[in-house]
This record gives C-alpha cells, sequence and structure tokens, in this order.
C-alpha cells in the first residue's frame, strides 16, 4: 500500500483530519493496490483485489483448491491469524506508508478483513482484525 502523504489538504481543500478526509485517502490507496493484483501470494494463493464496504477493509485471495483445499484454511483459521498479526505488525515496523493507512483505518474505526474463496468449491475463510486490534499492532515494535 502506498501513500505519499497524510498531511495537509486533500480534494482542494478538505483538511485531513476529517473523517471524510481520511476516508479518501484510504480510497485512494485501495485504488493503487488494485492495480497491482492478481499478484501470486505463494503457489496456492493468489491476491485479486482490496475493496472497502463502509467500515470494513478487506482483502479478497483466491486459493486454487487444485493445489490445496480451502478446508485447511478452515480448520488453522486461528494459526492463519496468529501467523497473518505477525506478518501485519512486520511490515508496518518497515513500511511507514503501509502505517499511515493503518493509522487512518484506526483513527475512522475500520477493521480489516482477509478473505480467502476457494476456487472451485467457492467456499470462503475469512481473518478479521477489528479497530482495536489494529490499534495493538500499531503499538507493537
Amino acid at each position: 500500500m502506498v501513500v505519499t502523504s497524510c498531511k495537509g489538504n486533500v480534494d482542494g481543500g478538505t483538511k485531513t483530519d476529517s473523517k471524510e478526509a481520511k476516508e479518501l485517502l484510504i480510497d485512494k490507496d485501495i485504488e493503487e493496490t488494485n492495480t497491482q493484483f492478481p499478484m501470486p501470494v505463494d503457489i496456492a494463493t493468489t491476491a485479486v483485489s482490496v475493496s472497502r464496504d463502509g467500515d470494513v477493509v478487506i482483502y479478497h485471495f483466491e486459493v486454487n483448491e487444485g493445489l490445496l483445499e480451502i478446508e485447511s484454511f478452515i480448520e488453522n483459521q486461528e494459526t492463519m491469524k496468529s501467523e497473518l498479526r505477525k506478518s501485519l505488525v512486520d511490515v508496518l515496523n518497515q513500511d511507514p506508508s503501509f502505517r499511515e493507512i493503518m493509522n487512518l483505518m484506526k483513527e475512522t474505526g475500520k477493521c480489516l478483513k482477509y478473505e480467502y474463496k476457494g476456487s472451485k468449491s467457492g467456499k470462503t475463510m475469512v481473518i478479521e482484525f477489528t479497530t482495536d486490534e489494529i490499534s495493538e499492532m500499531l503499538g507493537e515494535e
């Protein structure tokens, strides 16, 4: 995710301290991030898009069920959430732009979802991070 600045003005004078201006920055980041998709994550998983539905930012992934059954994701959901959380903290500590977006999400009360969908079955597994969890991750170093 890339944001050049979270300070100053947006759209000719809207101050970035308003919720609407912060949401515009989040939406711009989503739009820019979507230009990078589809993106392989590993041999069986592809990141296909990111979207925002109200107060939820959702990363959408497809699991190639010819290589890995979505059931294995579902069975290991808690472990996957723990590992994903560690990865997010690592990225937060290495990427100031990602940290800025996550801060904007926290400030505007957004939660973050990772949705994995099986390519054959259509079954989904969702990992969600609440605004409080985002705030906790931002505090970890």
